[in-house]
């Protein structure tokens, strides 16, 4: 009888640490999502068109907290992974960094919810790195296309 009640007891404790676990891990995640540390589980409608020279992604946050961007990334005609630089995030240009800096500089654009956000590539570069597809990553792992078919017809 002791034994049965020390193995009821252990299995409560268990399950009340897991069921604690759980609740503090989407109390924690919703509150970094209001701060705007972690993305919303909303997504991004991505697009691209052609401005002078420069190749302009808009993104647009259709998620209820802000989009917390880590990356673009895009495959080419071979299949293999590419990730241009920016050369312009919103309204600042990134002409004078090199390709390391404005990678990170993309790293922390957050676009609040409801909000659209311009990214600047040169036409170029874009356009010699032949994507086939586009898409948006986040920092909760999750990607979002771009619909790059504008690019894709040059």
């Amino acid at each position: 009888m002791f034994i049965i009640v020390i193995v009821l007891l252990a299995v409560a404790a268990a399950l009340i640490v897991v069921f604690t676990d759980l609740s503090l891990g989407a109390i924690v995640g919703w509150l970094l999502r209001k701060v705007g540390l972690s993305s919303g589980a909303g997504g991004i409608l991505g697009s691209a068109q052609i401005r002078n020279n420069e190749v302009v992604i808009s993104l647009e946050c259709q998620g209820a907290d802000a989009f917390h961007l880590a990356a673009m990334m895009g495959l080419d005609a071979n299949g293999e992974k590419q990730s241009p630089a920016p050369s312009r995030l919103g309204d600042t240009t990134l002409k004078d960094d090199d390709e390391k800096t404005a990678r990170q500089k993309l790293s922390k654009v957050k676009i609040a919810a409801n909000q659209t956000f311009e990214l600047g590539f040169p036409r170029d570069a874009f356009v010699a790195m032949q994507l086939q597809e586009l898409t948006a990553l986040d920092f909760n792992g999750k990607s979002w296309p771009i619909d790059i078919t504008v690019i894709s017809e040059l």
